[in-house]
């Protein structure tokens, strides 16, 4: 299937099956938060929303992240991705991340790059999350570059 799927979408890129199956989505609803730690002047770099209110667990969401290169030189970035608390990571399904790849921008360019993923409903079984109090279950997902 995946010749296939590069053929038709004239997008080559890993093809997860799993992804194509529906899921039951979970039963405790939790917020997520996104944020950009960034040490360089010359780069923007943001997210297009800051956060996702009562979401589920086994649900799909997609986020995109602007970035900008306001020098006149070519400028390469790897950003790092931090999830906290730490043991949210281990239930978060990365179907396209921006943390696998190192990015090329020209001088003055400006590019949207996509990150999507769902959290496995395993974690409403986790003990850490289950005793959090409703205010407290905020999942903040991080890039630092």
């Amino acid at each position: 299937p995946y010749n296939w799927y590069c053929q038709i979408t004239n997008k080559c890129q890993q093809f997860l099956l799993s992804y194509y199956i529906p899921r039951e989505a979970g039963n405790d609803p939790f917020d997520i938060t996104f944020e950009v730690t960034n040490y360089h002047k010359d780069i923007i770099f943001y997210p297009s929303i800051t956060e996702v209110k009562e979401a589920l667990a086994g649900k799909k969401y997609e986020i995109f992240y602007h970035v900008e290169n306001l020098t006149k030189k070519v400028i390469y970035l790897s950003p790092k991705l931090i999830i906290e608390p730490a043991y949210a990571e281990r239930y978060l399904i990365r179907y396209q991340c921006l943390c696998s790849r190192r990015y090329k921008l020209n001088p003055k360019e400006r590019i949207d790059l996509r990150m999507e993923f769902e959290f496995k409903k395993e974690i409403e079984n986790d003990e850490t999350f289950s005793s959090s109090q409703e205010q407290n279950k905020t999942i903040k997902i991080r890039f630092k570059i």
